[in-house]
């Protein structure tokens, strides 16, 4: 990876070593910067426990941990695992990091946990050809279609949690809205949603400023 691409990535986050990463982990990575925004705009803080699904090497968890949030995090791969546990400890301090569970499963195959008030949920895009669909209908954590995994996290929940989806422009997002809507309903719980756009970049040679091509959409559980 170039340097330049590198620090684009890694943005001010305080690497006190050599970060780690693969062709998949580079390419499904947020860059810090807009992590960082994300986070801070939807109000993820010290307060909060995150369940983290497909960490890859670990730039939202170090955002997250940086941030002070409680995180437990999956990642089923186990070579990006590794990378994920030796990236934390180059760019995130011991107290924080005492703040972390990292574990190397698929989330599906565990629990939803309750104890989480915000979850996190960036999957598997299809690769870098994702970028040719003119529309994606359907995205998935193991067997489980996005908007189901909103079914099964507040089907036992009584607490309130905050479901973040990272998405690439092109998902059908109203339809996942659709879902959370009458998943929420058939659970009484009152709801808000919020289809997120970040900020432009930086002014390039041309002058022109490009979208990064994420999304969020964001979906509030409240009793």
């Amino acid at each position: 990876m170039s340097y330049g691409k590198m620090k684009y990535l890694l943005g001010d986050l305080p690497v006190r070593g050599s970060w780690k990463s693969d062709k998949v982990g580079m390419y499904s990575m947020t860059p810090v910067m807009l992590s960082q925004w994300i986070f801070k705009k939807i109000g993820v803080g010290h307060t909060d426990t995150v369940l983290e699904t497909c960490a890859g090497v670990g730039a939202d968890t170090a955002v997250l941990c940086n941030l002070g949030a409680r995180v437990m995090t999956y990642e089923p791969d186990r070579t990006r695992f590794r990378m994920l546990r030796d990236n934390l400890r180059v760019s995130t301090t011991l107290g924080m990091q005492k703040h972390m569970t990292s574990l190397n499963n698929e989330v599906c195959d565990i629990s939803w946990s309750s104890e989480a008030n915000v979850v996190y949920l960036d999957v598997p895009w299809g690769g870098e050809d994702y970028k040719d669909a003119k529309v994606i209908e359907k995205m998935f954590l193991g067997h489980l279609e996005l908007g189901d995994i909103a079914k099964a996290i507040l089907g036992d929940r009584c607490d309130d949690v905050k479901i973040v989806y990272k998405l690439p422009p092109q998902y059908d997002w109203r339809k996942l809205q659709d879902t959370c809507l009458r998943a929420g309903a058939g659970e009484d719980f009152n709801i808000q949603t919020e289809y997120i756009t970040p900020p432009p970049g930086p002014v390039r040679r041309d002058g022109t400023r490009k979208i990064p091509n994420i999304r969020w959409f964001v979906a509030t559980f409240s009793r």
